[in-house]
């Protein structure tokens, strides 16, 4: 029972958002250049053990999870015997089996091409690879029982064929007359399990026989030696996950397919304004960060095409400065960088470009908002913006001011918007409130010289705000408003985000200036997603919580093991789950980039 709970940890505390690695790397040496698309975990046993072994292996191990596990196991135990009952395998032991590597690409995607006056299709070949160690034999016995099962329904034709000394059992899905028809190709080449599928209009192509030979001799036009793998980030030499995706491949058959759906001039000139033939290859690569590590992403472009322009203007890249306001116990913070002067300046004149909006439409439109309103989109509004956002979550002392359903560990959230004349902002919206009728109901208070405007919302309390000469600071609560402006006003002796050691440790391990850094306490983002699957079960409609006498004998089980889960408490996550997670996204002319660590 040991690999399935291990898995079962796994499945469970997925949603944590951690993306736990493994051995050396894997089938990208056996798969041809060509592939258009990969995704491999290097060694999924390690994979495993490296859960065990980490803070999230200790919490699930801990005897206030017992019920939880317990729970969870008889889940997966009661799937496994509905499917084996059903289908004649058991999923979870066919996951159980792989060792080693696992592997998933897509090998080929054709030239799409028209079946009728409205229909288009498009064929392709993709496969699936697992070193399975010992347990082929077991492997291959369970899929024949399934096979043996789902022959009844005679959907599918099965054979015999043989690639090198590799026994491979062949199905073809449906009629031999029809052009969409698929054929799957599987069996045992050593411990590594290797399945093929492909539609009709490759299946004559012996891309089954290829991985075969390539798992055995290592090729030297294989995937992991193409130029546009190894400039990738799939390439990093390290033990991890990692994915490939050929992104012009992709273009060129969304282009084919569009050309054959019939396109006018007009159509086409937006289609070539986008820039998608400037896009390159998305990679990831990912190392062991259950406990300690670092996981990135990236997707590559070239060129100045619509979609690069619009972005690089809109999201420029900067250093988290905003931190230094938010408080140190805040559990997540943002800091994007941002330029909408610039950006609604390019994304307009590019809907001019493209055709979709006229120089007057956009004149008319921005005159009758500027009337309504009272002020200039560009230059009171855009151009006051100081090209930087930031915003966080953070205990409060006071549970009044608390958000709703934090009452057991308040908190609330504050946002700071750099500005380039705070000034000039405040009075604007001052004579906006008035305008509205809203300032009457408006409540003004003195906070070490800076006012602090308070307007009523039901239900929550008050929307708080208060201009600096630089700053428009927003709060549900005062308390975070007040901890900003002490900040702001340069008390050196308050503790901020930025002086946290270990938050500036992993801030410093990032690029030194991105569109975006996010800064997470590890404990919060756990105990919130406890707090979701709890209310999850606690808002349980009763009819699947009760045991009605018309029940079969899976759902009164089923409703049993919902009756017997519970989530941890918040105290049971803290003393396993600590420390913090950075992530910084980067946008620039040759692409965006994501970087986490922990």
């Amino acid at each position: 029972m040991r690999p399935r709970s291990t898995f079962l940890a796994g499945f469970c505390l997925a949603v944590a958002g951690f993306a736990p690695v493994v051995a050396a790397q894997g089938f990208e040496r056996a798969l041809p250049d060509g592939t258009v698309a990969f995704v491999g975990i290097d060694d999924l046993a390690k994979m495993r053990e490296g859960f065990s072994t980490s803070k999230f292996g200790d919490l699930w191990r801990d005897d206030a999870c017992a019920p939880m596990r317990e729970a969870a196991t008889g889940w997966f135990d009661l799937m496994s015997e509905m499917t084996v009952r059903e289908a004649g395998y058991d999923p979870f032991a066919l996951l159980d089996a792989v060792k080693g590597p696992l592997g998933l690409a897509v090998l080929e995607l054709t030239e799409p091409r028209k079946t009728g006056e409205r229909s288009v299709t498009m064929g392709g070949a993709f496969c699936v690879l697992a070193d399975v160690g010992d347990g082929g034999e077991a492997v291959i016995a369970q899929i024949d029982r399934a096979l043996e099962k789902a022959a009844a329904t005679g959907k599918f034709t099965r054979s015999a064929d043989t690639a090198g000394d590799v026994e491979v059992t062949v199905l073809d899905l449906g009629d031999a007359q029809d052009e969409d028809r698929m054929q799957v190709r599987f069996g045992l080449a050593g411990n590594v399990f290797v399945s093929v599928i492909a539609s009709a209009s490759v299946a004559d192509r012996d891309h089954f026989g290829s991985i075969v030979e390539g798992l055995n001799t290592a090729p030297d036009d294989a995937l992991v030696d193409g130029d546009a793998f190894s400039r990738s980030l799939a390439a990093d030499e390290r033990v991890g996950m990692r994915a490939f995706v050929d992104t012009p491949s992709l273009v060129s058959r969304v282009r084919a397919l569009i050309a054959l759906e019939g396109q006018d001039a007009e159509q086409q000139k937006v289609l070539d304004g986008l820039g998608l033939d400037g896009l390159g290859v998305i990679s990831m690569f990912s190392e062991n960060i259950v406990s300690a590590g670092e996981s990135q992403a990236r997707l590559d472009w070239s060129g100045q095409g619509a979609i690069v322009s619009c972005l690089t203007a809109l999201l420029p890249a900067g250093e988290p400065g905003l931190f230094e306001l938010v408080p140190e116990t805040a559990v997540d913070a943002y800091d994007v960088h941002f330029d909408l002067k610039a950006g609604f300046e390019r994304i307009t004149s590019t809907m001019k470009d493209l055709g979709a909006i006229t120089d007057e439409d956009l004149n008319l439109n921005l005159s009758m908002v500027e009337q309504d309103i009272g002020l200039s989109i560009r230059d009171d509004l855009l151009a006051n913006l100081g090209h930087e956002v930031a915003w966080f979550t953070a205990p409060v002392e006071d549970e009044m001011q608390g958000l709703p359903g934090t009452e057991d560990a308040p908190s609330n959230f504050a946002v700071i918007v750099r500005l380039a004349d705070g000034k000039k902002l405040a009075t604007l919206v001052d004579d906006l409130l008035t305008k509205s009728g809203m300032a009457a109901g408006r409540k003004r208070t003195d906070f070490q010289g800076v006012n602090i405007d308070s307007l009523p919302i039901p239900g929550v309390g008050a929307a708080n705000f208060a201009f600096t000469d630089e700053l428009l600071v927003f709060s549900l609560s005062s308390e975070l408003l007040q901890a900003v402006l002490r900040r702001s006003a340069g008390s050196s002796e308050l503790p901020n985000l930025l002086g946290n050691d270990a938050v500036a440790e992993l801030i410093d391990a990032m690029p030194k200036s991105a569109s975006m850094f996010t800064v997470t306490e590890e404990a919060a983002r756990i105990k919130s997603v406890a707090a979701v699957l709890r209310a999850s079960i606690g808002a349980m409609p009763a009819m699947m919580r009760d045991d009605p006498e018309n029940a079969d004998a899976d759902t009164k089980r089923m409703m049993e093991l919902m009756r017997k889960f519970e989530i941890p408490s918040d105290d049971v996550i803290e003393k396993h789950i600590s420390g913090y997670g950075v992530n910084a996204v980067v946008v620039g002319p040759d692409g965006i980039r994501f970087q986490a660590k922990q």
